[in-house]
């Protein structure tokens, strides 16, 4: 499946995890459309905490 066809199917707007290699197209996609400003991004100690 395409990732801009797995963004529509699961109608989110908050993402969260560690990146992982698996991932890399869903990373990508998401780095294109938001950037890297901080306003889009919260960074987590670790992985335990990216879920809070």
């Amino acid at each position: 499946m395409k990732v801009e066809k797995f963004i529509r199917v699961i109608d989110a707007d908050f993402y969260t995890g560690v990146p992982d290699s698996q991932l890399r197209p869903l990373c990508g996609y998401l780095m294109d459309t938001y950037g890297t400003e901080a306003k889009h991004h919260i960074i987590a100690a670790n992985e335990g905490n990216c879920g809070k």
